[in-house]
C-alpha cells in the first residue's frame, strides 16, 4: 500500500489536496482559485508522487475550483507530459455545466485516455472501482467511516 498521508496546500486564492487513494491511484481535489504559485507547488507534488511508479490512474475533483491561472494549468500539463509513461488514465470531475472548449483543450493536451465527468456519483464509482478503500483514505474521519468503525468495535 502507498502512504496514506495527503499533501494539503493552500494560498490566498484556494487549496489543493493530493495523495495516494490506492496502490495505483492518485487522488486530487482543488477548491477555490488555483493561482500560478499554488499550481506550481501542486504540479511538483504530483511529480514527486509518481516518480518511479507506472500504471498510475489519476483522479481529480476540480468541481469546486472557481478559477485557475493559465500558468498553473501549464505547470500540471508539463509534469504530466514529462512523466506521461507513468500515467495510465486520467479522470476529472468538472463543473456540472457543458464541457467547455477549455476543458476539451486541457484533456487533449494530456495526450489521451482522459475522462471528463460531470456527475459526482459517476466519478466516485469510477474512483472506488479502481481504489476500493479510497473513501477511507481520502477522508479517514468522515462520519461514514466512524459509523463503520463503531459497528466493528474500533
Amino acid at each position: 500500500m502507498k502512504p496514506i498521508t495527503f499533501e494539503r496546500m493552500r494560498d490566498h486564492e484556494g487549496s489543493a489536496f493530493v495523495g495516494w487513494a490506492g496502490d495505483s491511484v492518485v487522488y486530487a481535489r482543488i477548491e477555490g482559485g488555483l493561482s500560478a504559485e499554488l499550481g506550481a507547488r501542486f504540479a511538483a507534488q504530483v511529480e514527486k508522487l509518481v516518480a518511479g511508479v507506472s500504471g498510475v490512474h489519476y483522479f481529480a475533483d476540480s468541481s469546486r475550483m472557481t478559477r485557475y491561472d493559465l500558468l498553473a494549468r501549464s505547470a500540471f500539463v508539463r509534469v504530466v507530459l514529462a512523466n506521461r509513461r507513468r500515467f495510465q488514465a486520467f479522470t476529472f470531475l468538472i463543473w456540472p455545466d457543458e464541457v467547455s472548449p477549455a476543458a476539451r483543450a486541457f484533456a487533449s493536451a494530456l495526450g489521451g485516455n482522459v475522462e471528463l465527468c460531470q456527475d459526482l456519483g459517476e466519478f466516485e464509482q469510477r474512483l472506488v472501482r479502481r481504489a476500493p478503500l479510497a473513501r477511507y483514505r481520502i477522508e479517514p474521519n468522515a462520519p461514514e467511516r466512524a459509523r463503520v468503525a463503531a459497528r466493528f468495535g474500533r
